[in-house]
């Protein structure tokens, strides 16, 4: 299986609880024959896409040129057989980062395709799980979880999967043990 691990993990925390909880999921891969690619979004040093990417983008789709550097994110997304996001609840979604890389990934042609005026994913990916914290409580207001889901379905994706540890800055909150209540949650089916 090929897992591509999406780290949105940035944090003044040392380490980042997130990234906690991160490291926690994938421990559940060490044994597999799977690959992993471990994609550090900050690291990836990504723009918004201004009106000159807009154009070049554009033009490359309308030529098919799908093999353009400029598509590398998107291919190796619709190539993913499982996607792990962990990303920190952020004003009220996530890091910037993550938006900047989805408008990197949604290319028609590779990662989705238009049929019959509707949206028609393109991606192998069998389930995306997202993992992330949050300092106060988010309860039914996700909605950085509810745009991924979204996306995930535009692009295929059937399935989706949440693990949270939210309220971990109301004061007097047990850190470590809601972490640990979050760890104890997760679990990959079957080994995968």
């Amino acid at each position: 299986m090929n897992i591509l691990l999406l780290d949105a993990c940035v944090s003044t925390n040392h380490p980042s609880r997130t990234r906690i909880l991160c490291e926690n999921y994938m421990e559940q891969y060490k044994t597999t024959q799977d690959e992993i690619a471990h994609v550090v979004l900050e690291d990836l040093g990504l723009a918004p896409l201004t009106t000159q990417m807009l154009e070049k983008r554009n033009k490359l789709i309308e030529e098919q040129k799908y093999d353009d550097e400029m598509f590398a994110l998107a291919r190796q997304f619709q190539k993913a057989d499982r996607v792990i996001l962990a990303a920190p609840f952020w004003d009220m979604t996530f890091p910037s980062v993550v938006k900047i890389y989805i408008e990197q990934i949604m290319i028609g042609g590779i990662t989705f395709k238009y049929e019959d005026n509707s949206a028609v994913g393109l991606c192998q990916a069998d389930k995306l799980v997202y993992i992330m914290t949050a300092g106060g409580y988010v309860g039914e207001q996700n909605l950085g979880y509810e745009y991924i889901k979204s996306i995930a379905d535009m692009l295929g994706i059937e399935e989706t999967e949440l693990y949270c540890g939210e309220g971990l800055d109301i004061w007097g909150a047990d850190v470590d043990k809601i972490l640990e209540d979050v760890c104890q949650e997760m679990h990959v089916p079957n080994g995968i």
